[in-house]
């Protein structure tokens, strides 16, 4: 999963959980390598990727 061209392939992930949306739930999952946050949008409408501070 290419995010913001970031050099980390967010392989090793972990489920945080989900935050409910007028269209769904949103899935937030941290990757393990980079310590960013990835959010998957309802119905794979778009993935997003949050660089945590100071990473």
């Amino acid at each position: 999963m290419s995010m913001g061209g970031t050099e980390c392939e967010h392989r090793d992930l972990e489920y945080l959980g989900e935050q409910k949306s007028e269209e769904g739930s949103n899935k937030y999952y941290l990757c393990k390598s980079c310590k960013g946050v990835i959010i998957i949008a309802p119905n794979m409408r778009g993935a997003y990727f949050v660089k945590r501070a100071g990473s």
